[in-house]
């Protein structure tokens, strides 16, 4: 991934000791902001098919389904085979060496599930919406991509 920024040795320790204090560590940058769209749409676009073969199991006609796909949760299990931004997200650069730090060397990522949720279920919604991005009303979309092998170490 081109442009990822990479974690110091002394934000590593920062946030080493911030996880043994505090339990969580939070990244001192957020992710590109192409990455976060392209996964989005990745989201969007496998709910969609999730919700199309779904609806073709349950032999239901388009006019007899009232719901938009927008308006229904999707669990989607083994996403990162689902489009390549997954793996893209799993292999994020500075989250792996935060898991290199809290696991060692030998860590596995045992996970790859995103559930997408209507826009009505987020809790933490701005009533306001001034701070609102078009991308954060359509969806709130949470992922966890993992594969089965462990990294080389960062």
């Amino acid at each position: 991934m081109d442009g990822c920024d990479r974690l110091s040795d002394d934000q590593r320790s920062e946030m080493k000791r911030k996880l043994d204090e505090d339990g969580y560590v939070v990244l001192p940058f957020k992710l590109p902001q192409d990455l976060i769209d392209r996964g989005i749409a990745a989201i969007d676009r496998v709910s969609d098919e999730e919700l199309l073969v779904a609806k073709k199991g349950n032999n239901q006609s388009s006019s007899s389904s009232s719901s938009s796909s927008s308006s229904v949760s999707v669990k989607v299990p083994n996403c990162v085979d689902r489009d390549r931004v997954f793996r893209e997200l799993m292999m994020y650069e500075p989250a792996l060496q935060m898991c290199y730090d809290a696991f060692g060397p030998m860590f596995h990522l045992c996970q790859s599930n995103f559930i997408r949720r209507p826009c009505e279920h987020i809790p933490f919604s701005n009533n306001n919406n001034n701070n609102k991005k078009d991308t954060n009303d359509k969806d709130n979309s949470s992922s966890s991509s993992s594969s089965s092998s462990s990294p080389a170490p960062p």
